[in-house]
């Protein structure tokens, strides 16, 4: 009788235990299946196709488009001074007054006065600097290119310009002339003309790097590395979504440029991929974009 007793508190013991084993993990599906229903967040780019020819980029100084030291044509003594440094003046305004009113100095250009080297009692005579005036609406960036690069080059491409003042921001500007001579180090001036920013203002000075492209250009899609699955080239795979699904894909990779890969077959102009949160991603799950 003992031993049966046993047996049965062994036997309910044991009941217990699987009932509690399935119970939880019935729950543990439950809980599984919840989170799987929820929309996975995700980060994604959409596909456009990218100039990938070699490009090549050089430091260079900024400059005024015209910088034009006004002198004296006349001799006199000054009795007023009409302009200061930063006063914007224009073409045929007159900059100071002379004694007995014998003439006028006149700046040929609009722009920005930059110095007034004179003052009220100073004597002009012919030559005389009274002032210097630059215009920056435009700006010249000057470049020397080495001889191997300068013959990509061609008058009128566009060149990409950035600056340590405004992280992140590209100004647009083209070669204005290529020189034909080359200096000592067998490099050749190249000039680039740009629009001076109102939103990012530019000054003459300042150091700017310049992003050539040569005519070599090819366009096509580019993608973050990080975008694969696994960081595997060899079997390259990206999810690709469509109306919020993930699907995923095969691609064949081309050429690395820096952290991009060129894409040569799996994906169009105009799809999205997932550029963060693919790692856990299954095919045909449910997506929900953050970016």
């Amino acid at each position: 009788m003992k031993k049966l007793i046993a047996v049965l508190i062994v036997v309910i013991f044991v009941g217990g235990m699987v009932f509690v084993l399935f119970s939880n993990k019935a729950k543990m599906a439950a809980k599984m299946h919840k989170v799987q229903a929820e929309d996975a967040a995700v980060s994604v780019m959409q596909i456009n196709k990218e100039r990938l020819s070699d490009t090549f980029t050089l430091v260079g100084t900024t400059a005024a488009n015209n910088d034009v030291t006004v002198v004296s044509g006349i001799q006199g003594r000054i009795t007023s001074v009409l302009v200061k440094v930063n006063d914007y003046v224009y073409p045929g305004q007159n900059l100071v007054d002379i004694f007995d009113d014998l003439g006028k100095v006149t700046s040929p250009i609009a722009g920005v006065v930059t110095s007034v080297p004179v003052t009220v009692g100073t004597m002009l005579n012919s030559g005389t600097t009274v002032a210097n005036v630059i215009d920056i609406s435009t700006l010249k960036l000057d470049i020397n290119v080495a001889e191997a690069d300068v013959f990509k080059l061609k008058l009128g491409d566009q060149v990409t310009i950035t600056t340590e003042i405004y992280p992140g921001v590209k100004f647009s500007g083209r070669i204005a002339s290529i020189g034909q001579k080359a200096d000592d180090a067998h490099t050749y001036p190249v000039e680039i003309k740009l629009p001076n920013s109102g939103g990012h203002p530019l000054k003459a000075g300042m150091f700017a790097q310049a992003t050539f492209y040569t005519h070599d250009a090819q366009y096509g899609i580019m993608i973050p590395r990080s975008a694969l699955i696994e960081d595997d080239t060899t079997n390259p795979q990206v999810f690709v979504v469509e109306n919020g699904i993930a699907r995923l894909r095969n691609i064949v990779t081309g050429q690395e440029l820096g952290t991009n890969l060129v894409v040569l077959q799996g994906l169009s102009e105009g799809e999205s991929i997932v550029t963060l949160g693919q790692t856990n991603l299954t095919d045909g799950a449910k997506v929900k974009v953050t970016n």
